[in-house]
């Protein structure tokens, strides 16, 4: 399999997550990808695969490029689990918490935090809009993974 990647830029909104990435990779080549958390390792790893497109740039491959996801530790739920951002799982997990809490001790201030974070998460819509793309990609959101069937756990 050879690759060639030219000129690849990938935006989002305002933000310019990478930009000018040009190289080739030749049958036998290995390679590392390395950096920050949030610096676009992922995404780059995307469009690599063709599963978003670049913004600027081309990326041509001779064969077949795949990628395999990791899971979030711990997953053990549907393919929408899967797709569920970790900081929305997080904010949920504090707005249940805060929820169970106003109950106890009238925590009103700690409810609204986590009400407030909970919904610029997204956590009121994300579930209907990603099952919404699923769907459009006729993938099943109720469907549990099979790496969550078997017990495993990546990182």
């Amino acid at each position: 399999m050879t690759l060639s990647v030219q000129n690849v830029a990938r935006i989002y909104g305002d933000r310019t997550i990478f930009e000018a990435v040009d190289f080739d990779v030749l049958p036998l080549d290995r390679l590392a990808l390395i950096g920050e958390n949030g610096s676009g390792k992922s995404t780059l790893l995307r469009v690599l695969a063709g599963l978003e497109l670049p913004d600027a740039g081309r990326v041509q491959a001779a064969g077949r490029v795949a990628l395999l996801t990791q899971f979030p530790e711990g997953l053990d739920g549907t393919l929408l689990d899967a797709v569920t951002p970790l900081a929305l799982h997080l904010a949920q997990s504090a707005f249940e918490q805060a929820t169970a809490q106003l109950e106890i001790d009238a925590g009103l201030d700690a409810f609204a935090a986590a009400e407030e974070a909970y919904r610029l998460a997204g956590g009121y819509d994300f579930g209907a809009r990603a099952a919404g793309v699923l769907a459009g990609l006729r993938l099943d959101a109720g469907r549990v993974p099979r790496s969550s069937q078997a017990g495993r756990c990546g990182g």
